[in-house]
């Protein structure tokens, strides 16, 4: 039996429209899918550097939101703590033009 991961961590643009994950130098928000009540519980981590969650009212609703700043493209870990539990996740951040190149 396949047990399938449900992440807590989505991504946002600026303009709060979900998005499958940044392009490279794009800005963008990471939210948490907890209740917004528990926020001050949550920890974030991009390759082991805290973010820093805050919340957002977006359609009238508090949302817990951690800003996701400009990069290069690449494999970026996320780790999320909240309440004694710790989740993972590789983040595939694609270039622009939405493949890589290589250069000889």
């Amino acid at each position: 039996m396949d047990l399938h991961h449900t992440s807590k961590l989505v991504f946002l643009s600026l303009e709060c429209e979900p998005i499958e994950a940044p392009f490279e130098w794009q800005k963008a928000y990471l939210e948490v899918l907890v209740p917004s009540d528990n926020w001050q519980e949550v920890k974030i981590y991009l390759q082991g550097k805290q973010l820093s969650p805050f919340l957002k009212s977006i359609d009238g609703k508090s949302r817990i939101l951690a800003d996701w700043q400009r990069s290069n493209p690449g494999y970026y870990q996320l780790k999320l703590e909240y309440q004694g539990e710790k989740d993972y996740e590789i983040v595939n951040r694609k270039p622009r033009n939405g493949y890589f190149t290589q250069s000889y």
